[in-house]
């Protein structure tokens, strides 16, 4: 009998690691996207997940609360979505190619509740072109470039690229960066200094005290010049800043363009090629552009990009997401579950516990239908897709039933166990929140005092620990 519970529990064990280790579609299916509008994503703090897209004839944000996709209603686009961002408030900001009723482009909020648009009056950001590209900086500021221009003073030149900074209280450009090409990407380091790029002549700009500059200087040769697009920029906890898009490291005088993209980094001091020591970290296959580079807090990189392995100008594009851990590049898979599965990528987030999300699709495939991915980080997380209930074998190959109901819940719930012990309540980065003894049988929890989002509860007993469950308040 022993024996037969023993193959039980490594069996079940089996079934839970394999299930987080595998790449997942976020519910059952990504709702009313089925007009092949790329979509974007961001994760608030509660790990609630909001991505864009497009319903019945306006432009629109979707959230996932870990049970069901529901509209955030009330903004009604009327062009597209370009970019999405949260801040740690959990407030969320798009912007994009829609405008207001002055024909302007803005920047909108979501503070939980409403719409509304970041700044008004004599305070509003009033952009004459498409907004590509938002960030924040530590003090809650919001930075926001694009195409839309700046009529320089005493002049009638329009210089593209412009980078507007909402201080909580109005819009003001940071410094005057008379660029004649677009911005697509930006990014904040902890000390205040603000990146940007795109077609910035194909270069890297700062902005530090009054004005912009190249990065590395302008006349140095080891300047990172890059060939092609810069779409996406990220800086470290250290300060470090990490370059990807659609450069490559083809020479300028090779006509076949079969070069393998990259990301540079710049380290305060002088720019490098992350895998200068294993330059075709891919496996030999062509990325067309690196759509997403995000640096995490323990000092991993993360990319996620589409590639062809044969040629790198035909469709049938296949996402990837890898991860550079300060020494080497892996892709984000594994044997048996790989993003080869699904269209091309467009999007991707962390949360704050390191599970990845990627969100994509194809114009090109029959349904034009997009859709929300992840990844867990922790082989031993549940995903947010498992049931709000199951068992276990302690190692004493003596089962232990643990169920929590309602999930979502708000004020009060139910736990069932089989035997009297600690449960433990703490956030997704593991922090421990509350710690509670329990008896064998129903246990009636008031959980009014925490926040809404999602929560990990951890069964302790006579030194046996239950599977931990997701649970999420609303």
């Amino acid at each position: 009998m022993k024996n037969t519970t023993l193959l039980i529990f490594y069996f079940i064990c089996f079934i839970i690691n394999s299930k987080a280790q595998k790449w997942e579609k976020l519910g059952d299916g990504f709702p009313a996207l089925q007009n092949g509008t790329p979509c974007k994503i961001a994760v608030d703090k509660h790990g609630f997940v909001y991505a864009t897209g497009y319903n019945d004839g306006y432009y629109t944000v979707f959230k996932w609360n870990g049970v069901v996709w529901s509209e955030v209603a009330g903004l009604n686009a009327n062009g597209l979505i370009e970019t999405i961002i949260t801040d740690d408030v959990n407030n969320i900001y798009v912007a994009g190619q829609f405008t207001n009723s002055n024909s302007k482009n803005y920047v909108a909020k979501w503070d939980g509740v409403n719409w509304s648009e970041l700044g008004s009056g004599s305070n509003a950001l009033n952009a004459n072109n498409t907004i590509f590209v938002l960030t924040k900086d530590i003090l809650g500021n919001i930075y926001a470039a694009g195409s839309f221009t700046e009529i320089a003073p005493s002049s009638s030149d329009l210089y593209y690229g412009v980078v507007a900074k909402w201080d909580g209280n109005e819009w003001s450009i940071v410094g005057q960066k008379k660029s004649s090409w677009e911005t697509y990407a930006l990014a904040v380091d902890n000390s205040g200094k603000a990146y940007a790029s795109g077609l910035i002549n194909w270069a890297e700009s700062s902005f530090e005290g009054s004005e912009w500059e190249v990065v590395g200087g302008k006349e140095n040769p080891a300047s990172f010049f890059a060939n092609s697009y810069i779409y996406e920029l990220a800086v470290d906890d250290e300060g470090a800043v990490y370059a990807g898009g659609a450069f490559s490291d083809y020479p300028y005088q090779d006509v076949t363009y079969a070069g393998y993209t990259y990301i540079c980094k710049w380290d305060g001091t002088s720019w490098n090629r992350l895998d200068e020591a294993n330059s075709n970290f891919l496996q030999s296959i062509y990325s067309r552009i690196i759509s997403s580079v995000i640096a995490d807090h323990s000092g991993n990189v993360f990319v996620g990009a589409n590639y062809n392995e044969l040629n790198p100008f035909v469709y049938g594009l296949k996402p990837y997401v890898a991860q550079w851990n300060g020494s080497n590049w892996a892709k984000v898979e594994t044997s048996k579950s790989k993003l080869d599965d699904y269209d091309p990528l467009t999007g991707m987030a962390l949360d704050i516990a390191g599970n990845i999300y990627v969100c994509g699709g194809s114009s090109y495939s029959a349904t034009k239908h997009y859709y929300i991915a992840q990844w867990i980080a922790d082989t031993t997380a549940v995903p947010l897709l498992n049931p709000s209930s199951t068992a276990v074998t302690n190692a004493f190959h003596e089962e232990i039933a643990f169920n929590i109901w309602p999930n979502p819940g708000k004020d009060i719930i139910k736990i069932n166990i089989s035997e009297s012990g600690q449960l433990y309540i703490s956030d997704l980065v593991g922090q421990r929140l509350n710690t509670l003894e329990i008896t064998s049988g129903t246990n009636a929890i008031d959980i009014s005092a925490l926040s809404n989002g999602m929560y990990v509860f951890t069964f302790k007993g006579e030194g046996k620990t239950a599977l931990q469950i997701k649970w999420l308040k609303e």
